[in-house]
């Protein structure tokens, strides 16, 4: 795409370069979910020093930092994440984790640097202002149940009262200069599945002294795929995966129990609901039926990340004014989750999609891959758009 036909304020422009020393630094330096005590420190003083309403230590780590206009106005929420994955690097970069074993490769490092410049941009014209900002720095986003939902049962919601929730993803399915933005459904829900089957261990030549944990395991994760295939209306999308499964000591030793551990995801909440019960009934039974035992725990996490319609046209309208309308994609949802759901189940608003693999710089690894990188020139047209958004959202009356 020529840079011409993205039309980006000289405003923003002129902070491009501040803004992805921010990125690199917090990539340089991050922290694991409800740990993020250095990066919300450095967080909550950058936007002191803006002259803004800080609080910090929400849900343990989090800040908020509150922008207020001169002008009375509704209140706007921009929620950026802070926490970062327990991935080995094998980016070859100046800027590459300096803590070993953790790293952001999901881009909440950029998720940041967008957010602080964004509201150095509006602290600087702060008397023109018509109502507030609430800049909110989450922790926890990669965890169930996530550190969104925490702010909120400690008042992030209120005093002012929020009218409207914003943020955005950086996403490698879209080239830079490409946005996802979509009404309605965009992550799916997700729950934690953990089931222990509970067998009879002996000896691997005699089975038959046995019940085996490790086949009744098998049998159901088959089992439920099944459920998925054959219960659920393929219209309506699900997708049950196991990426843990413990068991045994030696190969020739049928343990005592075996251990599964998976994801349910779901946009449907009435499918999410059946789905669970009949995990339940499912695991148990055929358990039951080898003459074993499967205790089931379904731990609920975050709800259907819902973009109100309303909300989402002032994003679409920002988006247009900013990249070619044909690089803007409604075809966005997916199966991942997000925590931000919570904040849009108690306010209008809307997270969108940035675009920011590029083949041709050889950035086009997925999200929590150990070389995810983004195209750094994806960051203003990212702030842009949230620019545009909170000014539009801001002045409707």
């Amino acid at each position: 795409m020529k840079i011409q036909e993205i039309k980006i304020s000289q405003e923003v422009l002129a902070l491009k370069a501040e803004m992805i020393g921010l990125r690199r630094h917090f990539h340089q330096y991050p922290e694991l979910g409800n740990k993020e005590v250095k990066t919300g420190k450095y967080i909550a003083g950058y936007l002191k020093k803006l002259g803004l309403d800080v609080k910090e230590n929400i849900a343990k780590t989090g800040v908020i930092g509150l922008l207020k206009g001169n002008y009375a106005g509704k209140t706007i929420l921009y929620r950026a994440d802070m926490d970062a994955l327990e991935i080995d690097e094998k980016n070859n970069v100046e800027y590459k984790s300096k803590h070993t074993g953790i790293v952001h490769m999901c881009g909440h490092d950029a998720h940041m640097a967008i957010a602080l410049i964004t509201a150095k941009l509006f602290s600087a014209q702060k008397n023109k202002l018509r109502g507030n900002i609430k800049f909110v720095f989450q922790p926890s986003e990669e965890l169930i149940p996530g550190g969104a939902k925490a702010m909120i049962e400690e008042g992030v919601m209120k005093n002012p009262k929020v009218g409207g929730a914003l943020g955005l993803h950086v996403w490698q399915d879209l080239a830079v200069g490409k946005v996802g933005i979509k009404p309605g459904p965009l992550f799916a829900s997700i729950d934690l599945v953990s089931l222990r089957v509970i067998g009879k261990g002996g000896h691997g030549a005699m089975p038959q002294y046995t019940v085996d944990p490790i086949m009744i395991s098998a049998h159901i994760i088959t089992s439920l795929q099944a459920l998925i295939t054959r219960e659920i209306d393929p219209l309506q999308s699900s997708v049950l995966t196991f990426g843990q499964i413990h068991a045994g000591t030696a190969c020739n030793i049928i343990p005592e129990e075996s251990f599964l551990q998976g994801s349910l995801r779901c946009f449907n909440p009435e499918i999410r609901k059946y789905a669970a019960k009949r995990i339940t009934e499912i695991s148990k039974g055929i358990a039951d039926a080898f003459d074993g035992r499967c205790e089931v725990d379904i731990a609920r996490g975050h709800p259907t990340v819902n973009n109100d319609p309303e909300f989402t046209s002032i994003v679409l309208q920002a988006a247009r004014e900013t990249v070619p309308n044909d690089n803007i994609s409604n075809d966005c949802n997916n199966m991942g989750s997000e925590d931000m759901a919570y904040f849009l189940n108690k306010a209008p608003g809307c997270l969108f999609l940035l675009g920011t693999s590029n083949k041709e710089k050889g950035l086009t690894s997925k999200h929590h891959s150990p070389r995810f990188n983004i195209d750094e020139d994806a960051l203003p047209i990212g702030a842009e758009i949230v620019r545009k958004t909170i000014l539009k959202f801001l002045n409707l009356q």
